[in-house]
């Protein structure tokens, strides 16, 4: 991240972001999508790609937010679709796995704009972002990110890009005076941080760090984990060595983070 600081957007411009889908994994790589058993060929479609991690490690991620799309698409489509000028159309969203990795994302989403031909794309976790960014951009394709991913992928630079969660600093203003009202501000003076070995956890360290300073959270130490790990009781030892009043472990996905407290 440019000279360690947080880069917010300057503006976000308000737009209509048609979101539906109907979709089914097969073979883990690609969902292929599936219309509703009453369109017929004469109905107009509106596809919307998803590069998304459907395997490996921030998979929870990947797969829960595919299921959104698909559980919209059964609403939306049951419903007649989405009426434009008087005429119905039916929302598809074709699905691939990008494992969470960049280059395997680039891969996903090149081949949704080019061979499926689609107009917007979603997609989850900071890394899979990257990749995407580097395909819907120069192709003026519209897309978003189901987390915040990398802060600096956001603004003017990015017109056509948009995230749906706010950012673990944005979030904090919400959830730390709820537990410092919950659990006592004297049980919170002080706070460590485990995250992911990357960019994504590097953003987070500092969105924390911000948010430390802020209310007054005297920060006992750090410490990164690699996507693979699987063994987290050594860094988990060595943070809990300084006594620290609670762990943030932003943005570590459900399996690690009950990896890290088992440890």
């Amino acid at each position: 991240m440019k000279n360690n600081r947080l880069i917010m957007p300057k503006s976000l411009r308000r737009r209509k972001f048609i979101t539906h889908s109907s979709a089914a994994i097969l073979g883990g790589l690609a969902a292929p999508s599936i219309l509703p058993k009453y369109a017929h060929a004469a109905t107009k479609t509106i596809k919307i790609g998803g590069a998304v991690p459907l395997t490996g490690p921030v998979a929870y991620w990947g797969i829960s937010t595919m299921q959104g799309f698909v559980d919209g698409a059964e609403v939306i489509n049951g419903n007649g679709g989405v009426m434009i000028d008087g005429e119905a159309h039916m929302l598809e969203v074709i699905n691939y796995d990008t494992k969470g990795e960049v280059a395997d994302s680039r891969a996903a989403t090149l081949r949704l704009v080019e061979q499926d031909e689609v107009k917007f794309v979603y997609t989850q976790a900071a890394a899979s972002t990257v990749g995407m960014l580097q395909v819907t951009e120069p192709a003026n394709v519209l897309s978003i990110a189901a987390c915040w991913g990398y802060l600096d992928l956001f603004g003017e630079d990015y017109p056509l890009h948009f995230r749906a969660e706010m950012s673990d600093y944005e979030q904090g203003y919400a959830y730390i005076p709820f537990m410092q009202e919950h659990y006592g501000k004297d049980s919170l003076k002080t706070a460590a941080f485990i995250g992911p070995n990357d960019q994504d956890g590097f953003d987070c360290y500092v969105s924390y760090q911000r948010l430390l300073n802020y209310y007054g959270i005297k920060e006992t130490g750090f410490e990164y984990f690699n996507w693979e790990d699987i063994d987290f009781f050594p860094i988990v030892s060595k943070t809990i060595r300084n006594n620290p009043d609670f762990i943030v472990t932003s943005p570590s996905p459900p399996g690690i983070t009950a990896s890290i407290i088992k440890a």
